[in-house]
């Protein structure tokens, strides 16, 4: 019954130090008082019960807990007295409070805190040089220079100047600073071995953080290489819940990288980076094959760019694959697209192939490209040649059935660009011919019409012959038959004043009187047509 009791004090000292080693103090309390319900002569309770009430500033509870102790460990008797002398204990708090960061390990730390009061009392009751350098190594523990400080206690534990008592205090402080450090390596080893690698680094780190390089450097070697080992397993198993689709690419990128982050070992590390890459090689590879078929399942190419656009940023490397599977698409389809154009040409059908050419320059908008300026300007110029060919060839049967009016019709814009240097030789050679004829008939006609432009009595469709061939009638009249001008003028007014455009055939008769002085035969006439135009404009105005 006696061994049950002793061990649930235990349990609830226990707990005590894990609560006071997170600085929940009145929990730690709680569990000091628990124990010693249970066992009052638990000598390490009261111990650590004095302390957590001193950093609680409670003093008369923490000397009343002290007391407790030192009337249960005749020992500490000389310390009783101390505690006695001028309120010792308030002037105690800081050094204790400052000893807690020395604390790794939970039984450690109720120790180190009972010895650490013992000399801070010592040191204010009685001068020794010894306890100063104590005093520094508290400092250098609080800042985690570890190896500073157990520098300093192994020099005052074998000085001759200090007193036994600070000898055996700077002993004890760096057996328990060792210890401790033995203890986090042994810890970071486990948590390594167990796969809690960012634990084990993180107390590693601790370590050498507060040790020079020399101090324990193959223990600290040892422990990363087991980390970096652990860290290449760990990425191998990533790897394969990758390949059985657990975690996407992105998760093991991210996973990997981080393993890599916590090797010290450059072979390990090159190891991983091997892996990620390996495994982005494979990515790479299945992501180009899905975003492939999806392009190729591309209904036409402006579908098919639009994709490519998209997929080239979730995989950049394949993306000049893309592209040439976008040219071999547009290749094919400019292909079909002249194999029309030809055909058109075949049946002498340029209409259609200037549509096929459209069409390729349709294409290559689709595709985000610009249509190569060498094929489709080789591509129009066929179908000009074509085009032109077919022309050349109606207007030639003009001018052999001696339809010279549509003839000058069908050339009167002649443009090189239209033409072969030959046809428009040639046009213009049989334009110049049917002008010179059409003048000649149209002069002839006029003069068979006896008389009908001098009386105005010509029908609309006479009159309308006249007005729109004058112009081209009166400039290409030869020099020779320059006496027909004057006369073609008068029938071009006649003309117009039966088609009603009085101001025109004003216009006319005015030219008329002015450029040629009318003969005795044609007064009568001018100033007939004259007065019909005034009369007309007359009644207009009216």
């Amino acid at each position: 019954m006696l061994r049950v009791v002793v061990n649930r004090a235990k349990n609830h000292y226990n707990s005590a130090l894990e609560h006071a080693e997170r600085d929940r103090l009145d929990e730690a309390i709680a569990e000091l008082k628990h124990a010693l319900e249970l066992d009052s002569g638990f000598l390490s309770a009261w111990i650590v019960l004095g302390t957590l009430y001193a950093r609680k500033e409670l003093f008369d509870e923490a000397r009343e807990a002290w007391n407790r102790a030192l009337a249960l460990n005749p020992h500490l008797k000389k310390a009783h007295d101390y505690l006695n002398k001028s309120g010792s204990v308030a002037r105690a708090v800081p050094t204790v409070r400052r000893l807690t960061f020395l604390s790794t390990g939970l039984l450690a730390t109720a120790l180190t805190l009972a010895v650490a009061l013992a000399m801070t009392i010592f040191y204010f009751s009685r001068p020794d040089p010894g306890l100063a350098k104590i005093d520094q190594v508290i400092e250098l523990t609080a800042q985690n220079r570890i190896g500073e400080a157990i520098g300093i206690l192994e020099e005052t534990s074998g000085s001759v100047l200090t007193t036994g008592a600070s000898r055996r205090h700077a002993r004890f402080m760096k057996e328990q600073l060792e210890g401790k450090i033995s203890a986090r390596l042994r810890e970071a080893s486990e948590l390594a071995k167990a796969g809690s690698l960012e634990a084990a680094l993180e107390a590693l780190t601790e370590v050498e953080a507060g040790l020079p390089p020399q101090d324990a450097a193959l223990e600290c070697r040892r422990i990363h290489s087991i980390i970096a080992r652990s860290a290449a397993a760990i990425a191998g198993e990533e790897v394969s819940r990758w390949e059985s689709g657990e975690i996407n690419f992105a998760e093991l990128g991210t996973r990997l990288e981080h393993l890599c982050s916590l090797c010290d070992s450059d072979a390990e590390g090159d190891r991983i980076t091997a892996m990620l890459e390996t495994a982005r090689e494979t990515f790479t590879e299945r992501e180009c094959a899905r975003l492939k078929a999806t392009i190729m399942e591309a209904e036409d190419l402006r579908a098919m760019a639009a994709r490519i656009a998209e997929a080239g940023g979730a995989a950049p490397s394949c993306l000049e694959m893309f592209e040439s599977i976008l040219t071999s698409r547009l290749e094919a389809d400019t292909s079909r697209a002249q194999a029309i154009f030809d055909a058109s040409l075949g049946r002498d059908d340029p209409s259609s192939a200037q549509a096929a050419i459209d069409q390729i320059r349709d294409l290559y908008a689709d595709a985000g490209r610009r249509a190569p300026i060498e094929l489709m300007e080789t591509l129009d110029a066929r179908v000009r040649a074509v085009a032109s060919g077919r022309r050349f060839a109606e207007v030639t049967a003009l001018f052999e059935r001696e339809a010279f009016e549509e003839l000058i019709e069908a050339t009167d814009d002649l443009k090189a660009s239209d033409w072969t240097a030959g046809q428009l030789i040639e046009l213009k050679s049989q334009r110049n011919e049917a002008i010179g004829r059409f003048v000649a008939e149209l002069w002839h006609w006029s003069e068979s019409m006896d008389g009908k432009f001098e009386s105005v009595t010509v029908t609309r469709e006479q009159a309308m012959r006249m007005a729109r061939h004058f112009k081209l009638a009166y400039e290409n009249t030869r020099t020779e038959e320059a006496y027909r001008k004057p006369r073609l003028l008068f029938r071009a007014a006649a003309a117009n004043l039966r088609l009603g455009d009085f101001e025109q055939a004003g216009e006319l008769i005015g030219r008329l009187e002015s450029e040629y002085p009318a003969s005795n035969l044609w007064n009568q006439y001018t100033r007939g047509v004259q007065r019909q135009i005034e009369d007309a404009l007359a009644g207009n105005s009216s």
